[in-house]
């Protein structure tokens, strides 16, 4: 995999433990919910039981927002103006291939090693922090 900023890998992995940690669903396949609105805040993603991916997760996070993200329609991330698996691209500083391998669904197979259905905050977590491993 190409270059990334690691500390904001770091953050991911961060916002995927807190989501392992409050037990929240996860889903690989939406960034949040199903069109069903987005949550805009952490907290508020935490206690409504609305399943999001990694990036869904990220968009609402304190630390996404401080650095001048956003949470688009449907929770999809927005970055300065780039959206989706751009914003994570953009964000991370890497290249749109290494974004997609972290959080596009259809990528799931060869980085996580499992279909998106069974991919969890926990296989993130540790996928991600071998990645900043090095491996």
């Amino acid at each position: 995999m190409k270059t990334f900023n690691s500390s904001r890998l770091k953050v991911i992995i961060d916002v995927m433990q807190r989501a392992l940690d409050a037990d929240k669903p996860f889903d690989m396949d939406t960034w949040q919910g199903y069109g069903i609105g987005a949550s805009t805040t952490e907290a508020e993603l935490h206690t409504c039981g609305m399943p999001a991916c990694i990036g869904g997760h990220l968009a609402v996070s304190p630390e996404w927002k401080k650095l001048g993200g956003e949470v688009g329609d449907g929770g999809i991330p927005v970055y300065y103006g780039a959206v989706g698996v751009q914003a994570i691209a953009d964000y991370l500083e890497c290249d749109i291939q290494c974004a997609e391998r972290i959080v596009d669904p259809q990528k799931t197979e060869y980085f996580y090693k499992v279909y998106s259905e069974a991919v969890t905050p926990q296989i993130v977590v540790n996928r991600l922090n071998e990645l900043l491993e090095g491996k």
